[in-house]
């Protein structure tokens, strides 16, 4: 269940990001803004595999456990820094010098984003397009997913690396190197 609650959360969070860009990004440098906010994805997902085989041999609570300690206490301090320091736009935002409202401003304009025609429902939800696309990324994601979950357990219960090395080494290199 708590699942769930964390992927109805985090649904959001793509178009959140992209309503931010517009708002807070010049105009002529939203290209390296997008490239380098979504190059944190893939970025965690390495960092993770090194720390948690780290967490896994040396960790607290038995040792795996500690992973989902860690990155849930990560993630909760990500969040309360949001909430606290995130704004929709600078015309919001109470703690930016005036000076800086003003670039803002005449970088990016005053005109509120907010203002668009009504959403179109029905003709989303019955587009074969819109379909096609949701069962896409829905398997590239379980399948992105599934691979980043299993990698390390095939590491350690089928090719027998220790967990803290696991995260270290390219699993083509360490499979190569087993079946020589």
């Amino acid at each position: 269940m708590l699942r769930v609650i964390s992927g109805l959360g985090n649904g959001v969070l793509f178009p959140a990001i992209h309503a931010l860009i517009a708002r807070w990004s010049a105009p002529r440098r939203r290209s390296l803004v997008t490239s380098l906010i979504f190059s944190g994805g893939p970025l965690g997902v390495v960092i993770g595999m090194l720390l948690s085989g780290v967490l896994c041999d040396y960790g607290f609570a038995g040792g795996w456990p500690s992973v989902f300690y860690v990155f849930g206490m990560i993630g909760c301090v990500w969040s309360a820094a949001w909430f606290l320091l995130c704004y929709d736009s600078p015309a919001t935002h109470p703690r930016i010098s005036r000076a800086e409202r003003q670039y803002w401003e005449k970088m990016i304009g005053t005109t509120e984003l907010a203002a668009h025609p009504p959403t179109p429902w029905r003709k989303m939800l019955t587009s074969v397009p819109v379909w096609a696309l949701a069962v896409t990324y829905f398997a590239n994601d379980w399948g992105a997913s599934t691979v980043i979950s299993c990698i390390p357990l095939f590491m350690h219960d089928v090719l027998g690396f220790d967990m803290t090395k696991n995260g270290t080494f390219p699993p083509f290199r360490l499979s190569w190197q087993r079946l020589q």
